[in-house]
């Protein structure tokens, strides 16, 4: 597969429709090279750290990624042994999508990374590589490969690195593009020990996914803009332009893409904002189960929050409105 994984993989250039957005804010906006699937607009979290990983560090691997990818998230990483190909294993193992930016060409993949990379594709995930297709691996690349591990995520966790690693570097790009890191804490005689310089640096502690979720909200929240921010305390109709105002074919476009479960999320906020705890009535659910759902809701641009309320974005009122129209 080494060899041959460029062969039916496909090309997306800056220009392409499916082009992943979070890329194109880049001055240098690079050619990706995909050999799978991956939908680079649902919500996910990076998981990333050492290849000699230690026993208890792949353990925590396994059980966080598999409690993200239960909250809605992909998985993204950087196809490496160790805490890479754990979470990448988790993230399948758990039904969920992943994805491993790498640093060579699809055909200069090495032979001790081939079996992962069938697992991946054939669980339904994607190989990717901003490289041709037959460029050979070299130490800058990766640093390269690092930094669109952390733009195709919504936040980054680092489970274990030294000092001196790359997975520190993915963490330094993480602070460079002012994303949301958090580090899993090592005591400083391990071979972890570096994720305690990134606690020193402003990363937060992760030692459960709750701590990765309330990363993600964090970032949600200081993106508002200071308009949004500003109709908290007024009027809760301005956070939602008018749904006519949205071309019907997007408005369709979102419906489709939405599962079930987040189409009767949906639904139940059509009436106008609403709180946690109301939705929760709305819907017979307890809380709980609909923090996280929201939440990558909010991370996809369908809804927001705002004071004490969500409120559905124009183009999800109008999915909801076109959809209700096309009832028989």
């Amino acid at each position: 597969m080494g060899e041959g994984l460029g062969v039916n993989a496909h090309t997306l250039a800056p220009s392409s429709s499916d082009y992943p957005r979070a890329l194109l804010a880049l001055r240098e906006q690079p050619v990706l090279r995909v050999r799978g699937h991956f939908d680079f607009e649902r919500p996910a979290i990076a998981v990333v750290g050492k290849r000699e990983a230690s026993r208890e560090s792949l353990a925590f691997t396994e059980q966080l990624t598999r409690g993200l990818v239960r909250e809605g998230f992909s998985i993204v990483s950087g196809g490496a042994l160790g805490i890479d190909a754990a979470a990448h294993r988790a993230a399948i193992a758990a039904g969920g999508r992943t994805a491993a930016l790498i640093g060579s060409g699809l055909a200069r993949v090495q032979a001790q990374h081939i079996e992962l990379f069938r697992e991946i594709v054939d669980g339904g995930g994607a190989i990717v590589s901003p490289f041709e297709d037959r460029t050979a691996a070299k130490n800058h690349q990766f640093f390269r490969r690092n930094e669109l591990v952390v733009l195709l995520s919504q936040a980054t966790v680092v489970i274990e690195c030294g000092y001196r690693s790359g997975a520190r570097n993915t963490a330094h790009h993480a602070r460079k593009h002012r994303r949301p890191l958090g580090v899993v804490p090592h005591a400083p005689w391990t071979i972890g020990a570096g994720t305690g310089l990134e606690l020193q640096l402003g990363a937060a502690p992760v030692l459960s996914v709750n701590d990765v979720l309330a990363l993600v909200q964090s970032q949600l929240r200081s993106e508002q803009p200071a308009s949004e921010k500003a109709s908290q305390a007024g009027e809760k109709a301005s956070r939602v332009r008018a749904p006519d105002s949205v071309p019907a074919a997007e408005a369709a476009q979102l419906w489709a893409a939405l599962s079930e479960q987040d189409r009767q999320l949906v639904k139940a906020l059509a009436p106008g904002p609403a709180s946690l705890s109301l939705l929760a009535e709305r819907l017979e659910r307890p809380p709980q189960t609909l923090a996280a759902s929201l939440l990558g809701l909010e991370c996809r641009r369908v809804l927001q929050f705002a004071g004490d309320a969500y409120a559905l974005l124009a183009v999800a009122a109008a999915a909801v409105a076109g959809a209700s129209a096309e009832r028989p």
